[in-house]
């Protein structure tokens, strides 16, 4: 009788499965948490028979119980070995592990109990869409340092896409950059008129966090009679108000930006 191919393929690929784990522990490079992750669910994806799989970075050990090609059980930080029921069950008890520094390995472990594992735990693909879409692996962009001998001033100028001056009549002067991106001077005018009756320092910045368009927001310096009007980008704003923090610790001045509904 003549022997299928698909099956020649499957003993063939567990033959080299077997031979693999026979040898007790195995040692895999991976830099990345993504990377070490993926090699954590690969090995999951290739367990068929009820197997608990022993994964270690310097001292994080996790421990995975599997069959089907399913988690089935995770080490937790409470106790070991408990069932899972959705794949962040998963991804939390690897966070760290993953996040580690160093080779992983990975050491394959007797069982003690028989497993009933039909239709329970979740598939490694699962586990890695879940960590993909809740930004796990996203670089964070860092924090740009502001020069001692830059002002916020400067900063405001060579971050925003536009920048104007705001005069006492209302009127918008030296503008520069995107000009559409500016709000309309007589909104301006009448949040300078209501932000300089309540501040309390020489000087002070506003955001507007509601106005804005195409991913930026709006923000007002009032400082030595003038107001300096700036259009930034969202994403460039948390450097924004960090060189804000550093300009009030520079210069002893008190409080922090305010935020309106406007």
């Amino acid at each position: 009788m003549p022997v299928d191919p698909t099956a020649i393929a499957i003993l063939s690929r567990l033959d080299e499965r077997m031979a693999s784990l026979s040898g007790g522990q195995q040692q895999i490079d991976a830099a990345s948490p993504e990377e070490k992750l993926r090699v954590i669910l690969n090995e999951t994806s290739d367990t068929i028979l009820p197997r608990v799989l022993s994964f270690a970075v310097g001292n994080n050990v996790v421990r995975l119980l599997v069959a089907n090609a399913r988690i089935l059980k995770a080490d937790t930080e409470d106790e070991p070995l408990v069932w899972v029921k959705k794949p962040d069950d998963v991804a939390q008890s690897l966070k760290h592990l993953t996040a580690a520094d160093g080779a992983i390995s990975i050491t394959p472990e007797s069982l003690t109990e028989d497993i009933v594992s039909d239709g329970a735990g979740v598939p490694g693909r699962d586990v890695l869409n879940y960590c993909q879409e809740s930004g796990w692996f996203e670089e964070k962009k860092p924090v740009q340092e502001v020069p001692a001998d830059q002002t916020f001033e400067d900063v405001l100028f060579n971050l925003s896409d536009a920048t104007a001056t705001l005069t006492a009549d209302g009127v918008l002067e030296n503008i520069s950059g995107q000009d559409d991106l500016l709000p309309p001077p007589e909104l301006l005018q009448e949040l300078q008129r209501e932000f300089d009756e309540v501040r309390t320092a020489d000087e002070a910045w506003l955001i507007l966090p509601v106005f804005g368009q195409h991913g930026h927001a709006t923000g007002m310096y009032l400082c030595e009679g003038k107001t300096l009007v700036h259009v930034t980008a969202s994403e460039d704003m948390s450097d924004v108000a960090a060189a804000w923090a550093a300009h009030l610790q520079q210069n002893s001045v008190s409080g922090a930006p305010d935020r309106g509904d406007h």
